[in-house]
């Protein structure tokens, strides 16, 4: 967003946290970047001294009111409150600044994040009990962890850490001090989104799943984009026309090339992927995993390792579809709109914000989240009848534009402050029709 609200010709300074180095907490610096101003302020997660330093940090307030300071904002949006908390908003609220916040994932509502159970189950609800229980070694700890992990002996550190293993491996009961905890800061940061000038999700699902946990204000949807103008997004070199058209060699030595980008967590369903693949007759797919995953070659699938966005066009290239088979209800993943900005057609999974960014069919195909015999059927079909996939990937549609994303932005925040001009100056960074999904 930040490129594109350049281009509108409006000031833009990101904060970010910088965790490299040997700078003492909480100190900043600043770096002019390309037009706009980057606050690096030096901050881990892992600073936390307790669970409500997760979301309430005061620690933050001296240089945050510096760096307001320094760059004057009017409009102060949050697109993450992992190591930031509530507290931006707060100080922003408190100087009569403009607030914002994308709802990119559930953090504000699980601590995790994913709304997904350590097990591997997805949370379809908000459940006290069950929230207390999934971070009950976060919520137990308080001031009294801090300090002996900052000021114990070695040897006693070293008890006390197996002491609490052995107390996560029992049952855990959530106890009342432990509830009291989790309810202050659910109902503090839920809080904080409700004060907000403007809130936005990129897909109708977050939307709805925060609405339907109490949060009980309205959410603008409006899409990702990406900067398509920019020389990395550049339309892949073509091919010998043999190389570019499946129907013009032999397809019974061809097989279907699907492409994964993501890394390697259990919930971005690479296991699922796998397994579906193996049960295809040989030689009839192969999948390409690109991303910081770890495993062996063989003859169904190739590790490729990490990878740079600039060498996206060429890894995308000879892909015939790229899959997502996420396990947690993503919202919608930058590589779905990368993929779509280089004419690929998608298979993705019934979960979250996902089906939203697939005519099913058309485009791309959903598929069951977790059931790796309906991917295997699915994908099957596509390899059996490779004009599938070349002709969704002739459907595709390109994301929209960072500059087309930045100017909705805009005009949402000039319907929620009833203002016609303004500059936005502080910033951390049309879906489609709902689907159902069908065989490919």
């Amino acid at each position: 967003m930040v490129a594109g609200l350049l281009a509108l010709g409006h000031q833009v300074a990101v904060l970010a946290r910088d965790h490299r180095g040997a700078a003492k907490a909480f100190t900043w610096h600043r770096v002019e970047d390309n037009g706009s101003s980057v606050y690096w302020l030096h901050h881990q997660l892992s600073d936390a001294r307790s669970y409500r330093e997760t979301w309430n940090d005061r620690r933050l307030l001296e240089p945050l009111r510096q760096i307001f300071a320094d760059f004057e904002p009017e409009i102060v949006h949050l697109a993450h409150p992992d190591g930031w908390g509530i507290v931006p908003l707060e100080l922003a609220r408190q100087q009569d600044l403009s607030t914002g916040a994308t709802l990119h994932d559930y953090k504000w509502l699980c601590a995790r994040g994913q709304m997904l159970h350590p097990s591997g189950e997805r949370c379809e609800r908000i459940d006290e009990e069950r929230c207390v229980r999934c971070i009950h070694d976060q919520l137990d700890g308080g001031g009294l962890r801090a300090l002996a992990r900052n000021f114990a002996p070695t040897p006693l550190l070293r008890w006390a850490q197996q002491h609490v293993q052995r107390e996560m491996d029992r049952p855990k009961q959530a106890g009342r001090l432990a509830r009291q905890r989790w309810r202050t800061g659910h109902i503090a940061l839920l809080s904080s989104l409700r004060d907000c000038d403007l809130l936005v999700s990129p897909s109708r699902f977050v939307a709805r799943r925060y609405q339907d946990s109490a949060l009980a204000r309205e959410v603008e949807v409006i899409a990702n984009g990406l900067m398509l103008d920019d020389s990395e997004w550049a339309a892949p070199a073509r091919r010998p026309k043999a190389q570019r058209w499946p129907f013009l060699r032999d397809s019974t030595h061809s097989p279907l090339q699907i492409g994964f980008f993501a890394n390697g967590h259990p919930s971005k369903g690479l296991s699922l992927l796998q397994q579906a693949v193996a049960a295809l007759p040989p030689g009839s797919v192969h999948l390409h995993i690109h991303g910081p995953c770890q495993g062996a070659d063989n003859p169904a699938w190739s590790f490729h390792g990490a990878y740079v966005q600039g060498d996206l066009a060429q890894l995308m290239r000879d892909m015939d579809v790229v899959a997502l088979p996420s396990l947690w209800d993503e919202n919608q993943p930058m590589v779905a709109l990368e993929a779509r900005a280089f004419g690929k057609a998608l298979i993705v999974s019934d979960a979250g914000g996902l089906p939203e960014l697939v005519k099913d069919g058309v485009d791309g195909w959903i598929f069951p989240a977790g059931n790796p015999e309906d991917w295997a059927e699915g994908i099957a079909i596509l390899a059996a009848d490779r004009s599938k996939a070349r002709e969704a990937s002739h459907s595709s549609q390109p994301p929209p534009s960072a500059e087309a994303m930045s100017s909705a932005y805009l005009h949402a925040y000039r319907r929620a402050l009833h203002k016609e001009t303004f500059a936005p100056a502080l910033t951390a960074g049309s879906p489609v029709e709902d689907n159902v999904p069908s065989r490919p």
